[in-house]
């Protein structure tokens, strides 16, 4: 019998250093698709190396190998409320949307200050980066003012019909998301939207540690590939539906 198409692929891309806190995220999903009987309707698409590969070409090369309806990404560093993968299958199965959006946590570590992003098509203001911005109108700070704000920080919930082979990731590990999501924007692939009005996602941000940031990731690069390496790499990924596409053991 043909197996049933999942209706949401998640894409996690990791590092070996950054092993315990991958593992401990794939656990989290493991325990919601199976205490909510997702086992059918999603898929993990789980892509580790150590630095073969730039972030962009890993995204790609994991977004032409799922196989879901639909498509987003977690951050191996970054957190999902108790409920993500129930409220995202809910909103695919109700609504049928090109996009689903939710709002997102921004957390900068160096700080601890938190900000609330709505991650929307909708919103066309300019690319950009603004930390800590005075809003002259309310007289309080924005936080974070990212870009279009339709993302997190690699893939958000997207029907992949409408941007599969249309909208690539560029082969480098700066930047990429903003440039894929930027094509998307322009072509207009995007045209309807459903938001959950929950926020799902926790983004933290370090520029210290950052293995992607501008200004650090070429350093950081270099120390993580000569830190201590586990023994073993070994997910649990037990009565889950995943998808390895390159583990070196």
């Amino acid at each position: 019998m043909k197996k049933k198409q999942p209706l949401l692929s998640i894409l996690i891309l990791s590092v070996l250093p950054r092993y315990e806190s991958l593992q401990k995220l794939v656990g989290k999903l493991q325990k919601q698709i199976l205490f909510n009987d997702l086992q059918e309707k999603i898929e993990v698409v789980l892509y580790v190396d150590n630095f073969e590969k730039t972030v962009g070409e890993k995204t790609q090369i994991a977004l032409d190998s799922c196989n879901g309806k639909y498509a987003c990404g977690i951050g191996d560093d970054d957190e999902i409320s108790d409920d993500y993968c129930k409220e995202i299958i809910r909103a695919i199965e109700t609504s049928n949307a090109d996009h689903i959006t939710f709002n997102v946590k921004v957390i900068d570590n160096e700080e601890d200050n938190q900000t609330r992003v709505e991650c929307s098509i909708k919103n066309s203001l300019s690319p950009s980066y603004i930390w800590g911005l005075p809003s002259l109108t309310k007289g309080k700070f924005f936080g974070l003012i990212r870009g279009i704000k339709y993302y997190t920080h690699t893939l958000m919930v997207t029907k992949l019909e409408k941007t599969k082979h249309l909208a690539k990731f560029p082969f480098t590990n700066v930047g990429s998301d903003e440039k894929y999501y930027k094509e998307i924007y322009e072509k207009k692939l995007l045209e309807t939207e459903h938001k959950i009005d929950k926020t799902l996602y926790v983004y933290h941000m370090n520029h210290k540690k950052s293995l992607c940031h501008r200004s650090t990731a070429d350093f950081n690069r270099i120390v993580a590939k000569n830190e201590k390496l586990p023994k073993k790499f070994f997910i649990s990924t037990d009565r889950i539906n995943v998808l390895n596409i390159y583990n070196r053991k």
